[in-house]
């Protein structure tokens, strides 16, 4: 028997704390594998967009230098502002990965939650479904005639 096998068979013996924690480590696990096809593609989109920050910032860098040259300190000053503004534009993919990330794990804390609170309700239907019908054998064997007529 596996590791995995040994964890599944004995999960029920588990506290919740320790459930819990097992199922967002298997939901980050399944989240981690779908980012990393994300993440490149991201990678692309963020490398086109900063090659063309870059291109703008050189030339309103050397629009600048000229309008400075040429006297026009206004229109240096627009062109030198639009260059800072093009700097400041610079992208990353790691952002959008990550809040994908944190969104799966979120997710996988949830389902576990619903899917502990319905086990929870199911063993209790369960349980009084048993209860009843051994109440219901019980009756059942005191009747002497072996008919049980149930006015509920």
């Amino acid at each position: 028997m596996d590791e995995e096998e040994r964890r599944a068979k004995n999960q029920e013996n588990d506290s919740f704390g320790k459930q819990a924690a097992d199922a967002t480590v298997v939901q980050g696990q399944v989240s981690g594998a779908g980012t990393v096809g994300g993440f490149i593609d991201g990678v692309d989109q963020v490398t086109k967009i900063n090659q063309a920050l870059n291109k703008e910032m050189m030339e309103y860098g050397s629009e600048a230098a000229a309008r400075e040259a040429a006297g026009d300190l206004a229109g240096a000053a627009n062109a030198s502002l639009a260059k800072d503004i093009a700097s400041r534009s610079y992208q990353t993919p790691w952002k959008g990965m990550l809040k994908g990330f944190g969104i799966g794990i979120a997710a996988g804390v949830v389902n576990f939650g619903l899917d502990k609170w319905s086990n929870s309700y199911e063993d209790e239907m369960f349980t009084q479904s048993v209860k009843k019908q051994v109440d219901l054998e019980k009756e059942d064997k005191e009747n002497n005639i072996g008919i049980l007529a149930n006015n509920s």
